[in-house]
């Protein structure tokens, strides 16, 4: 993929980030708690960083 950039494949924890934004919209658009599912959401982006770091 000629356009894509380093940033996706160097950016630590990036595949879990990934899938705790879709997360987030689904936990939106169903409902819950805009607030909670934010703050959920950095929760888990920051483990994923945290981890990706210290491979």
């Amino acid at each position: 993929m000629p356009f894509l950039g380093d940033y996706y494949n160097v950016t630590p924890g990036w595949p879990e980030q990934r899938t705790a934004w879709w997360n987030l919209l689904q936990q939106i658009f169903g409902g819950d708690d805009v607030q909670t599912a934010a703050d959920k959401y950095v929760e888990i982006c920051n483990e994923a960083t945290a981890a990706g770091l210290n491979k």
